[in-house]
Formats: C-alpha cells, sequence, structure tokens
C-alpha cells in the first residue's frame, strides 16, 4: 500500500541520517586525533603515550576504535602519536593475544550468547580467540600483528607492552618473540611489568 510504501520510504531516510550523523562524529574524533601532534611540542610528543591505542575510555566502539584493537593502534601511530600501550595474554596454545581483562566479557559483541566471552583468555585457544567477535567487528589482534603493522607504518611507531603480575609465561613468550623476529625489536619501546621476577626473567631472555 502506499502508506506502507511511504513509511519504509521515511525508515530508510531515517536510518541514512543517523548513519551519516554516527559517521561524521567519528570522522570528527579522528581529526581531533590528528590535531594532537601539532599542538604540542616534539620533546612532550616523544613522552605522550597512546593507552591502550586511540579508544574511547568508557568502551564505546561507535566513536573510536575499541580498545587494543588493531585500528586503535594504527589510528595513533597513523595521526603521529610514537608511543602506544598495550596489554598482552597468553593463549592455551600459547598465543600472544592482546588482552586487558582475564576475559572477553566486557568487550565481546554478544557475550550473552558467545561462551568462550566467560572464558579466561589463557583457556582459550586461537581457534577460539578468532571465532570470538568483539564489539567492533573483528577479533582480538596477536602481539605480531601489531608490531608488524608498526614497522609498515615505520617512522617512531613503537609499543610500550604491559604485563600483568603472576604472567610469567607470556613474559617469557614475547621474549622468544622477539628472538625469533629481531626486526620488530626496534617496534618495542619498553616492556614494563610491576612483577619484579618477571621482568628479572625477561631480561635474563632478552639479554
Amino acid at each position: 500500500s502506499l502508506n506502507r510504501h511511504t513509511a519504509d520510504q521515511l525508515r530508510k531516510a531515517a536510518e541514512k541520517a543517523a548513519e551519516e550523523i554516527a559517521l561524521t562524529r567519528r570522522a570528527n574524533e579522528t581529526q581531533w586525533l590528528h590535531t594532537i601532534p601539532t599542538r604540542i611540542t616534539q620533546p612532550n610528543l616523544r613522552r605522550l603515550v597512546a593507552h591502550r591505542g586511540f579508544h574511547d575510555p568508557q568502551g564505546r566502539s561507535d566513536l573510536r576504535p575499541l580498545e587494543n584493537s588493531l585500528s586503535a593502534f594504527e589510528a595513533a601511530w597513523s595521526a603521529g602519536i610514537h608511543l602506544c600501550e598495550c596489554d598482552v595474554a597468553l593463549t592455551r596454545d600459547e598465543k600472544i593475544v592482546l588482552a586487558h581483562d582475564e576475559d572477553f566479557l566486557r568487550l565481546a559483541l554478544d557475550p550473552s550468547r558467545d561462551k568462550s566471552a566467560g572464558k579466561k583468555v589463557g583457556d582459550l585457544t586461537l581457534k577460539e580467540l578468532i571465532a570470538l567477535t568483539l564489539k567492533n567487528g573483528v577479533r582480538a589482534p596477536l602481539l605480531i600483528d601489531v608490531l608488524r603493522s608498526a614497522a609498515m607504518i615505520g617512522g617512531e611507531a613503537r609499543l610500550v607492552i604491559e604485563i600483568k603480575p603472576g604472567n610469567t609465561d607470556v613474559g617469557m613468550a614475547v621474549a622468544r618473540l622477539l628472538g625469533r623476529y629481531p626486526d620488530l625489536m626496534k617496534r618495542v619501546a619498553a616492556i614494563i611489568s610491576f612483577d619484579l621476577w618477571c621482568m628479572h626473567q625477561l631480561s635474563t631472555e632478552l639479554l
């Protein structure tokens, strides 16, 4: 009927308008990011660290990339930010993944249906990780993915890798990874942890 056709047209127009508004707001966020390096001195820029990349601290993924996602780091580096901080964890099959929490309940797209979201990162395999969709529509990246991206972007793009206390295994895995790919070492600005024993083991392995 004519009324139904008109209603469909109005709905589509409203959806298009809402999408355009969302895209404009996201573009404005990105534009703001690109102004940061132009508004601070070079010495301060070298000290500036994008915590978990360029993301929304409240966890929203509609305006900025999701925390610890590949796009969060690529956006910051491409805007001229030198350093990005990330958190790492080790999967059950010993893959180094970027993750701040012990699980992905907070970041999963549908945590009520995806059983993997409630599992500890250390209990997940890479296969399960690939199948676990986050709010931004993609999976959590591996550390090597992010380091290779930094290498491709070049310049001063580097990572500050944080290892949570008690995660000695992931520290050793990071050391093995960098030993296997020495060219990626230049993309690591620092490895930090509040775990003194972890840092001792890491330094022993890397030296």
